[in-house]
């Protein structure tokens, strides 16, 4: 006897809570109606309990339509229990994920900023490179006092483009210097995310193998989320009937 009123408190336990995430799901997949919806699933769960202890107790004296009608019923509302349930813990997951996106989104902007930065320094260090080569073209013609003075010329005419392009060339490199400053935080940042996040990372490589990727990561959750609404309701469901047979059980034995 005892054994059927702790299978019942389980049982009872598993509906409320599979009750309460199914409602959070549910108003999170139709969130401009969350009170209805939380009315609503409310009653829809205590209509499938009270239906299952009812065709447990009155299934002999049920005809067959009313039988097949009620167990349909039983079962949808599973499966409703069941997607809502599924909304909880795919807005959970996303929720958790969000932050490595947002954060990553950052980072590939800082990334961008730094990449431009470091081709203007290569443009300027290439324009300098084409100033130095027109003064080494009249040094290669001869040492002679000609050739010196042309050079001599050229890099006096250029001083003031080369002097504006190494002004260019320390900027963006200050520049560089002070993206990477705002990026170490994000880094961190990220890694802390990623840690949180981490063990699907290795469910994942469990299922698919060491390459999976952030697609199969989803995926491993996807799937970890339907194992888990597969058990949740109608195990719940389950020890519902089978408490009621221990009580039945019960009350024979005292006949």
């Amino acid at each position: 006897m005892i054994l059927s009123y702790w299978t019942l408190a389980v049982a009872l336990s598993l509906s409320v809570i599979a009750a309460w995430y199914s409602i959070a799901g549910l108003t999170a997949i139709f969130a401009a109606a969350a009170t209805p919806i939380i009315i609503m699933g409310g009653i829809m769960e205590i209509a499938k309990v009270t239906v299952t202890v009812w065709l447990h107790e009155y299934w002999p004296y049920c005809k067959r339509s009313m039988k097949a009608q009620l167990s349909a019923s039983v079962v949808l509302l599973m499966f409703i229990t069941s997607m809502g349930i599924f909304g909880f813990l795919s807005r959970a997951h996303i929720e958790q994920a969000a932050p490595v996106g947002d954060i990553s989104a950052q980072i590939e902007m800082i990334d961008a900023k730094i990449q431009a930065k470091k081709e203007e320094i290569t443009n300027a260090q290439t324009t300098i490179k084409g100033l130095d080569e027109v003064v080494n073209q009249y040094l290669q013609k001869g040492t002679d006092v000609k050739s010196v003075s042309s050079a001599n010329n050229a890099r006096k005419q250029n001083s003031g483009e080369r002097t504006k392009l190494q002004k260019q060339i320390d900027q963006a490199q200050k520049d560089i210097a002070k993206f990477n400053e705002e990026k170490f935080p994000l880094s961190q940042k990220i890694r802390k995310a990623e840690a949180e996040v981490g063990p699907i990372k290795y469910i994942a490589q469990f299922v698919y193998g060491p390459e999976a990727g952030k697609d199969l990561f989803d995926r491993a959750v996807t799937w970890m989320i339907f194992v888990i609404i597969f058990v949740f309701d109608p195990l719940a469901v389950l020890l519902l009937i089978a408490s009621q047979i221990g009580f039945e059980q019960a009350s024979e034995l005292r006949k």
